[in-house]
């Protein structure tokens, strides 16, 4: 396996496979060097031949948390790349998948989601399938009043409160329409887990 760390993120190859790591103490929030390091990321992947996948996963207890809060009262969360970049970046490549753990917040359930929209068109579907019992999803911005990124909004806001729900509350308001897929979303949540500790 060969590894080359761009900043806040370090990519790995294997099997074929271009393995994305986010590493952003305390949180892995999307700052500008996150985001930076997963465009280069997948366009060094899209660029490879010997590349047939990404996945993108975060160290630490979450995935992502969504904005840098800091970078946010600087306005530098409107810097190249943006999430729509990134989007475009995954719509126009490999095949791509998020592994999931812990909390994915505001922008980094919208992170998840641009995996598994980009090819599948599943959205949180098919994350459904790689979510783990203790995996949690939460928009965030519904705190402060705002609407949710398009992704989210496009298949059905998360919630009205902006508390994090758990995947079963998730499948309860239909956001999740593989219900009886949930049992097999378990496993799959252990298989991904177990398989990322090896990247």
């Amino acid at each position: 396996m060969k590894e080359k760390v761009m900043d806040a993120v370090s990519v790995a190859t294997r099997d074929g496979v271009a393995v994305l790591c986010v590493n952003y103490p305390p949180v892995n929030a999307l700052s500008v060097a996150v985001r930076r390091g997963l465009a280069a990321g997948i366009e060094a992947a899209n660029a490879d031949p010997a590349i047939r996948g990404i996945v993108i996963r975060a160290s630490g207890k979450t995935f992502i948390a969504g904005a840098d809060i800091k970078e946010l009262a600087e306005k530098r969360h409107l810097e190249s790349p943006t999430l729509r970049e990134i989007q475009q970046l995954l719509e126009t490549g490999k095949p791509s998948v998020a592994a999931i753990h812990g909390t994915a917040l505001g922008g980094g359930l919208e992170t998840g989601e641009l995996q598994a929209t980009a090819k599948a068109g599943f959205g949180l579907v098919l994350l459904a399938l790689f979510a783990a019992q203790w995996v949690y999803f939460a928009v965030c911005e519904a705190y402060w009043g705002r609407s949710p990124g398009k992704m989210a909004v496009g298949l059905r806001v998360v919630t009205t409160s902006g508390r994090p729900i758990g995947w079963r509350a998730a499948a309860l308001r239909n956001l999740l329409r593989a219900a009886d897929l949930l049992p097999v979303a378990y496993l799959a949540g252990v298989v991904s887990m177990a398989l990322s500790s090896r990247f």
